[in-house]
């Protein structure tokens, strides 16, 4: 795939672990890289500004929640498409409210969080 078809992803967790992780299944996936990782609201708004991802992953339940609802929708008004992730569905509306594009709970299912992040950065440029 050349480089100019790379779908470029910011990666938004507080557990440095999962951000590594989701760097690295990303990175093998094919098609995508990570051009940029946060673990907070301040680090992802900057990383976003800096990086300009096409999509961006973020961990809805970020220590303080507030944070990662903001997170959303700070990177939503900016035209990212989000795609809301966490361990618990009990957040999905909250996420989805915020302006995500779509919401994956946190599951070993790796193909399912990566045809989804394709699919949401996909959808963006066909707009």
């Amino acid at each position: 795939m050349p480089r100019s078809d790379v779908i470029r992803v910011l990666v938004v967790d507080d557990d440095a672990r999962v951000r590594r992780a989701l760097h690295d299944l990303i990175q093998a996936s094919g098609g995508m890289e990570v051009v940029a990782t946060a673990g907070d609201l301040g680090a992802a708004l900057a990383a976003d500004e800096r990086a300009g991802p096409a999509v961006a992953l973020v961990d809805v339940q970020l220590p303080d929640r507030a944070d990662g609802i903001e997170v959303v929708r700070s990177l939503t008004r900016r035209g990212r498409p989000v795609v809301a992730t966490s361990v618990s569905a009990s957040v999905r509306n909250d996420a989805l409210a915020a302006g995500a594009f779509c919401f994956v709970e946190k599951s070993p299912d790796d193909q399912r969080l990566l045809s989804v992040l394709r699919h949401s950065a996909e959808r963006r440029l066909d707009e």
